[in-house]
């Protein structure tokens, strides 16, 4: 996994801490405990009584970023809760803790303090690509558990990875990056002293790679510059003209 991280192919995230209920010691006296799904649901409604009278250090999304940044390095941006149950508290506790994601089949997005869900990016399985998936434009998270790839082989993600860019994938992006890009705030302005394009977002993830923004300046074409306000920084960036009233520029990663 760190060689995977350094080599920039991937990034940790939040699944919790043990994916087991947390009063451990009422798990291992039940006679259910190998079978009852609830066991095996960390956050879920079933684990809501418990996780209510733990210190808040003791919950078990403290610890499983706790645990993330001490092997890592780094905080988590995302949550994907086991089993994909959960409950207010925890998305509030998940708040608190500056998760900026909720993955499960759709995703749920921080705007402020609140997550606000999009029913448009979904969660296909790694093995079902369709160009279908891309038809709203928007991202689309694959997911599958070790359990493939320990039966099939690694190859098995390699092949399904390929497959879902013969169905119309152009670029794979982790969650980080996806926090990075959504979490800011973007507003272009063309006025007598030129176009001015301003980005905040303060809260969000520091950006991992450059960020890629297109632009469309109404009833002209775009100009060859635009000044850029990021946060305390002004700079002054390339615009790329593609057809049209259209342009891109490209963000590039601030210290």
């Amino acid at each position: 996994m760190q060689a995977l991280r350094a080599a920039g192919a991937g990034e940790v995230e939040l699944h919790g801490y043990t994916h087991l209920h947390p009063d451990v010691r009422a798990w291992a006296t039940s006679s259910d405990r190998y079978d009852a799904i609830a066991w095996y649901r960390e956050l879920g409604p079933a684990a809501e009584a418990k996780l209510a009278a733990l210190p808040l250090e003791a919950h078990p999304l403290t610890r499983g970023i706790d645990e993330i940044r001490h092997f890592f390095g780094v905080s988590p941006t995302t949550l994907i809760c086991p089993g994909d149950e959960w409950t207010p508290k925890a998305l509030v506790r998940a708040l608190d803790l500056g998760i900026s994601l909720v993955s499960t089949y759709y995703l749920g997005l921080r705007h402020d303090n609140r997550f606000c869900w999009t029913t448009y990016v979904c969660s296909p399985y790694l093995d079902q690509p369709g160009a279908g998936w891309f038809t709203a434009g928007v991202p689309v998270v694959g997911y599958f558990h070790d359990r493939d790839p320990s039966l099939e082989g690694i190859g098995w993600v390699g092949r399904w990875l390929d497959r879902w860019r013969e169905a119309g994938a152009r670029k794979l992006m982790d969650f980080r990056e996806l926090a990075a890009a959504v979490g800011r705030r973007l507003r272009l302005d063309d006025g007598s002293l030129g176009t001015h394009l301003t980005v905040t977002g303060r809260e969000a993830p520091a950006l991992v790679r450059p960020l890629e923004v297109l632009l469309r300046v109404s009833g002209k074409r775009p100009p060859s510059r635009l000044a850029l306000h990021l946060d305390e920084h002004e700079l002054s960036l390339e615009v790329c003209p593609l057809d049209g009233e259209l342009a891109r520029v490209t963000i590039p990663v601030w210290p």
